[in-house]
């Protein structure tokens, strides 16, 4: 026998992919060790990783036949072949994963009693599959892992977030709660499960989970959370708003009076917990939520510091020449569009851009990202990791895309990470941080009294705050008949989440259709469940109005972006929602030619379409009230001639939202004048002047 050392070489040459030569090695050591068994299977594994499937299956079959015990010598082949499928998992080489416990299932597939343990080779063929796309495989793999064992609980729940993500909730529900029954005590199955619960609108049962995974698991933050802080998506009336924003203050009184974290294992614990863990549906009632999320804020921040003190002390910018821009952003597409822009009109005689992702992104926005940054890291899901990479990038002034709809951009942004910390306009809504020093917003699309919706120091880059391409529009190649639209009906567009609608806006829809009665609303499905909830509001209000809602209303499915501009292209109105505004939506029913009535709110995430319109000139469709938004939306439907003029105008108008590099070149001088003298910013950037 060789040394073990030159065993383990050949290992290293599969670990590394030097698949060829661990074929030339291993045979060289078969031959030289009178083709021991060992030595066979990885042999035939060196073939298998090159495509030589038959090659393998020959050298295995030889060895397995030839051995005076079969089945220790099978047990020994498949855990060789489950140790390299877990290091390719672990790499993300999917397909050569799957080759390899393809290979795992046929071998033991026709064993009528199959042991336990093999219930992790589905499993990880399972996961190869999802990781592949292919969730019929993967459904099918999962099953069979816990067919073949059943206390696989990492199985149940991978298969229960595939059916959730399927919106198959009710499989979902199903098979989270066969896993609490076999762990009571694992928390990710309850949390998935109250998670299911929440997406079909059972807010009572979400919280009753809450509530008793409290007690039974009283050292785990993330349910002290949940239960105090639990926010339902939809809302079926506007005293459920009431009731839960009455819940929700409360329960965020006592957590901040009562959070203990005396020691380390608590410490991390809520670190864990509130890592995990978003305010984002708050913003969706409709109120002013700076006080709340100040208290969030501390909350956070009496976690965070008691974690991480050294990224809490104070910092001052190093005067050095160029000024380090650091941004923070995660995966989404629509923030990278804009985002991208700014970066890429920035001036480099004063500026070095820094780009940090804390979610993996595609190789396409990865590639976009290095070419306007000069410095680009991806760092996901490793808060420690990112927040030492940017401290020890010494960046000057650091902005975030977004804080508030990826909870670890609420952890990051709670420390001191740099000597000037912003946040922006990829959530439109205050952060209440006391580490953020300023909200970087549009002033086209704040209020008179803006500044008291935020605790930053608000500053206004001018018009919509976006540099913006003028988007590809096809000509039009579908027909109302492929939507389900009438060619009769004057059709408004209603396209945005579901949750954006508040129920005491419920009634524009019949008072629209009392009077224009061929007017068809069409809304696009958010979760089964959840539309429902939102067809239960439209039934009560159209018959208010004495209608019946099924006249006037469709909803259709998920639409990939092409049929979403076709849908646009054949529509007549697009009906803006009131207290949160259209912001990609408007901007692509506008370069569609499509008029907008929209009405602006107090805050800045109810005054979008207002400013995008503004931008443009086309302010016939902006109303000053909600009567004025159901006689705007009433003209459109009735009056072809003048719905014909807006759209004209808007055709005529709307290149005035592209190119625009007003808003990169006041946020260059914003950048210029906060680290030279900082917190004096120029009074025309901010709502003082």
């Amino acid at each position: 026998m060789q040394k073990p050392m030159d065993f383990e070489r050949g290992k290293k040459l599969l670990d590394t992919g030097n698949y060829e030569e661990a074929v030339s090695f291993f045979q060289q050591l078969a031959e030289a060790n009178d083709n021991d068994s060992l030595i066979i299977f990885y042999l035939g594994l060196s073939y298998l990783l090159l495509g030589e499937r038959e090659t393998a299956n020959s050298l295995w079959m030889s060895a397995l036949f030839a051995s005076e015990d079969f089945d220790k010598d099978c047990d020994i082949l498949l855990a060789i072949l489950d140790e390299q499928g877990v290091k390719l998992l672990s790499k993300k080489e999917w397909l050569l994963a799957l080759s390899v416990y393809s290979q795992i299932a046929e071998l033991i597939a026709e064993e009528k009693n199959p042991k336990p343990e093999w219930g992790v080779y589905y499993y990880h063929l399972a996961y190869n599959y999802e990781h592949l796309g292919d969730m019929d495989n993967a459904i099918l793999f999962y099953q069979k892992s816990i067919e073949v064992n059943p206390n696989l609980i990492d199985a149940y729940n991978n298969l229960g977030n595939i059916y959730f993500s399927l919106n198959r909730l009710e499989e979902a529900e199903s098979i989270y709660r066969r896993a609490i029954e076999i762990n009571p005590y694992h928390s990710g199955s309850r949390f998935n499960l109250l998670l299911t619960l929440k997406h079909m609108g059972r807010n009572q049962e979400a919280i009753q989970l809450a509530e008793e995974t409290s007690q039974l698991l009283p050292n785990d933050f993330t349910w002290q959370l949940q239960k105090h802080l639990y926010l339902p998506i939809i809302y079926t009336s506007t005293e459920e708003i009431g009731y839960y924003r009455k819940r929700f203050t409360e329960g965020l009184d006592y957590l901040v009076n009562h959070l203990n974290i005396a020691d380390d294992d608590s410490k991390r614990n809520a670190l864990q917990a509130i890592s995990n863990h978003t305010n984002f549906y708050l913003a969706y009632q409709g109120f002013n939520d700076v006080d709340l999320q100040k208290k969030y804020g501390k909350l956070v921040t009496t976690i965070t510091r008691a974690n991480y003190p050294k990224w809490f002390e104070k910092k001052t910018p190093i005067f050095r020449g160029k000024v380090k821009l650091g941004f923070v952003t995660g995966a989404s597409l629509n923030r990278a569009k804009w985002l991208l822009k700014w970066l890429e009109n920035m001036d480099r005689n004063d500026f070095v851009v820094y780009v940090y992702t804390i979610e993996e992104v595609s190789e396409e926005l990865s590639v976009k990202f290095r070419e306007v940054a000069e410095y680009y890291h991806c760092i996901p899901d490793d808060l420690e990791a990112v927040c030492q990479k940017i401290c020890d990038d010494e960046i000057d002034i650091l902005t975030y895309a977004e804080i508030g709809m990826l909870p670890r951009t609420i952890v990051m942004g709670s420390m001191r990470l740099a000597p000037i910390q912003c946040a922006t306009i990829g959530h439109p809504l205050t952060t209440g941080l006391e580490n953020i020093d300023y909200y970087i917003s549009r002033r086209l699309m704040e209020g008179e009294n803006a500044q008291s919706h935020y605790s930053e120091k608000l500053i206004l880059l001018p018009n919509i705050g976006m540099v913006l391409e003028k988007p590809k529009i096809p000509s039009i190649r579908r027909c109302r008949k492929d939507f389900n639209l009438g060619e009769d009906r004057i059709v408004y567009l209603c396209s945005q989440m579901l949750f954006k609608y508040l129920p005491q806006h419920d009634y524009v829809f019949p008072a629209i259709a009392s009077q224009v009665a061929n007017a068809q609303f069409v809304f696009l499905q958010t979760y089964p469940h959840l539309t429902r909830i939102f067809q239960n509001r439209l039934e009560k209000a159209f018959c208010d109005y004495e209608l019946n809602w099924t006249e006037y209303c469709i909803f259709l499915p998920f639409l990939p972006s092409e049929d979403y501009l076709q849908l646009n292209l054949l529509c007549d109105v697009f009906l803006d929602s009131i207290a949160w505004s259209g912001d990609n939506t408007t901007r692509e029913a506008i370069a569609c030619g499509l008029p907008v009535v929209t009405l602006p709110g107090e805050f800045m995430r109810s005054r979008h379409s207002y400013g995008i319109l503004k931008q443009i000139g086309v302010t016939e469709t902006i109303a000053s009230s909600l009567q004025e938004y159901v006689e705007i939306a009433v003209k459109l439907g009735k009056d072809k001639q003048w719905r014909e003029k807006v759209k004209q105008k808007i055709i005529q108008n709307h290149h005035r939202l592209y190119n625009d590099l007003e808003c990169v070149k006041a946020l260059a001088q914003f950048y210029r004048q906060v680290i030279t003298i900082p917190f004096d910013i120029p009074s025309d950037m901010t709502t003082d002047n």
